[in-house]
């Protein structure tokens, strides 16, 4: 048997282990995905066979917990895609226009840097104080650095061209005190995001929000649990807001609710319209 069956049939295992004897769901990662991180696990920690990894979680409940964090995407970028964020300014500035003030929800904010982008540029604009913004995320390693507001300084002095491409007007270092090596967001900026614990699919739907804004986290589940991660962001849909995914996601073949519009094709931005 290949390597990579071995890695297949190991995650497979996996999956089973760590329901039964943890109580960790694992199911609705893609294969693919289980896979890679799985082999990237074992080089990382010198584990010279998936047999010995299935071995080890059975036999000590870390490297469980130490699995389940290696399969949590903490990255995040500034200003990634900068015409999403040019689109839900416009989107954003649109609606406060229409009802005074909006709700919007990072859904897997990561370590916080794309909530921190468009805070920025809502400041820029005015719009800040007619926004309440909630990021939320499962992993709870994610969520303190994103609490934290700390960014290494090379990636916002890379992000500059983006932030400008993005709509910025001013200079970004503006937005942040500089120590050392690192950039910490302005506390005036933070202060304005509400950082909360949430695993999308399993946890209850907590408010109904204009903009529903869900990155980089479809791609890595299956089919089946990306229905469920689409039912939840819809169902925390207001009639008539938006979702906001990106250039490689879509809700088209994810959902049979009726009366959804695309906005943006491009950057699958959509609005949840209210039947006519």
């Amino acid at each position: 048997m290949s390597l990579r069956s071995e890695h297949c049939r190991t995650g497979i295992e996996i999956r089973k282990v760590v329901k039964e004897l943890y109580n960790f769901r694992l199911e609705g990662y893609h294969q693919l995905f289980m896979e890679r991180r799985l082999q990237y696990f074992s080089i990382k920690h010198g584990i010279p066979h998936p047999a010995v990894l299935r071995d080890m979680l059975i036999n000590n409940p870390q490297v469980a917990e130490n699995i389940r964090k290696e399969l949590q995407i903490n990255y995040s970028c500034l200003y990634r895609d900068p015409a999403f964020f040019r689109k839900m300014i416009q989107l954003i500035r649109k609606k406060i226009n229409e009802s005074g003030n909006v709700r919007i929800w990072h859904a897997g904010c990561a370590n916080g840097t794309e909530v921190y982008s468009l805070a920025i540029l809502l400041r820029e604009q005015g719009l800040l104080d007619h926004c309440k913004i909630y990021a939320t995320d499962f992993s709870t390693e994610a969520l303190k650095a994103a609490r934290r507001g700390v960014v290494d300084l090379q990636e916002v002095l890379c992000s500059v061209k983006p932030y400008l491409e993005a709509g910025g007007i001013h200079h970004l270092r503006e937005y942040f005190n500089l120590s050392g090596n690192s950039a910490i967001l302005r506390s005036e900026l933070l202060q304005k995001i509400r950082f909360a614990k949430h695993e999308l699919g399993h946890d209850p739907v907590f408010q109904e929000f204009d903009f529903v804004i869900c990155r980089n986290l479809l791609i890595y589940y299956q089919e089946f649990h990306q229905k469920k991660l689409v039912d939840a962001l819809l169902s925390s849909t207001r009639p008539m807001g938006y979702i906001g995914l990106t250039s490689c996601e879509s809700l088209s073949g994810l959902t049979n609710r009726p009366h959804l519009h695309v906005i943006d094709g491009g950057q699958n931005i959509y609005q949840v319209r209210t039947p006519q």
